[in-house]
């Protein structure tokens, strides 16, 4: 497991764990998202779901969502509140490859 990967499972850990300050996800994401990327097929006819970026029925991030808070804080970028700033976050997030099975985010 490489060194990113070994830290966002870390992150991932101390969040369950509760030693990390609740996310405060914004309700608007994913509009936001969806704006962003209108024919992404997990906005076909319905809201972009919590779970895309969190883990089910939780505030802690899920791999993804934890690479999109890293790929902020490595480019010192806030909270995307517009939709050119979504997709640079998302398309920077997209092109890593999070779970290193050898394909990026997006692919």
């Amino acid at each position: 497991m490489g060194k990113k990967a070994m830290l966002r499972l870390l992150f991932i850990i101390l969040g369950w764990f509760g030693l990390l300050p609740p996310l405060s996800a914004k309700p608007f994401a994913s509009d936001l998202f969806c704006k962003a990327y209108p024919d992404s097929p997990a906005c076909a006819g319905t809201a972009l779901r919590c779970s895309y970026c969190h883990a089910p029925a939780s505030q802690v991030p899920n791999l993804f969502g934890a690479t999109l808070l890293q790929y902020m804080r490595d480019h010192n970028l806030s909270y995307p509140t517009t939709v050119p700033a979504m997709q640079e976050v998302i398309e920077g997030a997209g092109a890593i490859d999070a779970d290193e099975d050898g394909f990026s985010n997006l692919a």
